[in-house]
């Protein structure tokens, strides 16, 4: 399942990112986790944060990845 931009966008506020959300995209080919990349402006400086979606039908425990 892909995630929308406002989806990417709430993630990062519950993963503690404070930076004003300028995009997020699909990153990669990857055929079992999904993979997106945040991008942010923090004063003017762009950053980048790597989020990834562990496909639970193949790990059904995630947390023991």
């Amino acid at each position: 399942m892909k995630a929308s931009k406002e989806k990417l966008q709430s993630l990062a506020g519950i993963f503690g990112v404070k930076e004003t959300f300028v995009d997020g995209v699909p990153f990669g080919t990857g055929h079992i986790n999904d993979t997106y990349k945040i991008t942010t402006d923090c004063n003017g400086k762009l950053k980048h944060y790597t989020f990834q979606r562990i496909n639970s039908n193949v790990f059904p425990k995630p947390f023991d990845v």
